[in-house]
């Protein structure tokens, strides 16, 4: 893959566009989780009562708070990959911190092409990314990367009451519909938690304040990149209130059969 390429793609993952790229790591120091949701996921394995040497494979892994929060918490082998490097060091150095190094490996990588060849794991988690499509062709490609009997865990969305497609992504559908996608290759679908609208904005407003104090000393610190940064800001504040308006962020969780 190209540098171009893999510009690309860390930008569509992360809302920006490719020149913002060098700068997504220092606007986003102070966000660990990044969307994802460690303390309901962690919860939800518990409840299985899954054995400590359960392994888990966590795509989109970012700076590791779901990978790092289940081997700390429940024991768990986690392998996690992600395509940003900053975000790799960040959670190896996490896991050095916390003394998990012999339960956590993260490593650089394309989840789509992992999903290729990974197989076997017990669980496997994919919050809050977007890279495999719409949720019947994500579950297709997660699932085969789950032993028999093992879960998938997935953070997304589904089209608000009333919403429309052409708000935000297309490949996001409404609440039944999202259901029958997510069940379309015979997986039982066990758990499900949709955020309210409280909920999401108050997610979204730590989201933006984070962004917008770092963007502001980066502008101060480098006034040539301001208007470049602060772009950025004004980017996920408009991108926030269209999800607010159109879609209700939720977490499922599936057993493959």
């Amino acid at each position: 893959m190209s540098n171009d390429e893999e510009f690309r793609q860390i930008a569509a993952a992360m809302d920006a566009t490719p020149e913002l790229v060098p700068h997504l790591a220092e606007l986003l120091a102070d966000l660990w989780d990044l969307g994802s949701s460690p303390p309901l996921i962690t919860s939800w394995l518990r409840g299985l009562g899954l054995p400590r040497e359960t392994r888990v494979l966590d795509l989109g892994c970012g700076k590791g708070a779901v990978s790092l929060t289940l081997a700390r918490d429940l024991g768990f082998q986690v392998r996690g990959v992600d395509l940003f490097e900053p975000f790799v060091r960040d959670a190896q150095a996490r896991a050095e911190e916390w003394g998990l190094t012999a339960q956590c490996h993260f490593e650089r990588g394309d989840l789509r092409e992992v999903v290729r060849s990974a197989e076997g794991y017990d669980v496997v988690v994919y919050a809050s990314v977007g890279a495999l499509g719409r949720l019947d062709r994500c579950v297709g490609a997660l699932r085969r990367c789950v032993r028999h009997g093992g879960y998938l865990l997935i953070e997304d969305g589904y089209l608000a009451p009333g919403a429309t497609p052409a708000a935000g992504p297309k490949s996001l559908a409404g609440h039944e519909e999202s259901r029958r996608r997510l069940t379309a290759h015979g997986d039982t679908l066990l758990r499900e938690q949709a955020l309210d609208p409280a909920q999401m904005r108050a997610l979204d407003d730590r989201y933006i304040r984070s962004i917008s104090a770092r963007a502001e000393a980066l502008a101060e610190a480098r006034p040539a990149d301001a208007e470049l940064v602060r772009s950025y800001v004004d980017r996920q504040r408009n991108a926030a209130a269209v999800w607010e308006q159109n879609f209700v962020s939720a977490t499922w969780l599936l057993r493959r059969v």
